[in-house]
């Protein structure tokens, strides 16, 4: 239980800081609302982590309405993946650009591990949720050790 509590805040640690922004990063408006939508995912992500992890005790209905608004709000920032002007990219690399059919591959990925701790949830299984929770975090991490700076 200690290891999953410490991995998810790593994960969650991880995930924060490459969406934060720094002074240095430079973003036009594609970048910013991508950002912008990341940023906005964290905080129900957050609550789930608590909850799985015992911080926050586990409900079920209350789970089940935090993955369906982060399913929700994983949409948004996909829908801003465009490039911008040059040098304005955030830290978006061009490796998203020249290869497109594997970036589409990744965030496939990732949606399914979003579907997978909604079926989880519906279960109600704590080791299932949490197993379906390191793959969401495997599946971001993946994502923007590719794709990101």
């Amino acid at each position: 239980m200690k290891l999953l509590s410490a991995f998810c805040l790593l994960s969650f640690c991880l995930i924060t800081s490459a969406c934060s922004s720094a002074d240095e990063v430079k973003r036009g408006p594609h970048s910013q609302a991508r950002h912008q939508g990341f940023t906005a995912m964290m905080p129900n992500y957050t609550k789930m982590v608590q909850m799985t992890n015992g911080n926050d005790g586990y409900q079920k209905a209350e789970f089940a309405k935090l993955v369906a608004q982060f399913e929700a709000e994983a949409q948004q920032p996909f829908t801003h993946f465009e490039q911008d002007e040059p040098g304005m990219d955030g830290k978006a690399k061009a490796e998203i650009w020249q290869n497109s059919e594997a970036f589409a591959q990744q965030q496939a990925a990732f949606f399914a591990s979003i579907a997978a701790l909604k079926t989880a949830a519906a279960h109600s299984n704590q080791d299932e949720i949490r197993s379906a929770i390191k793959q969401v975090d495997k599946q971001c991490m993946s994502c923007h050790s590719t794709y990101r700076d």
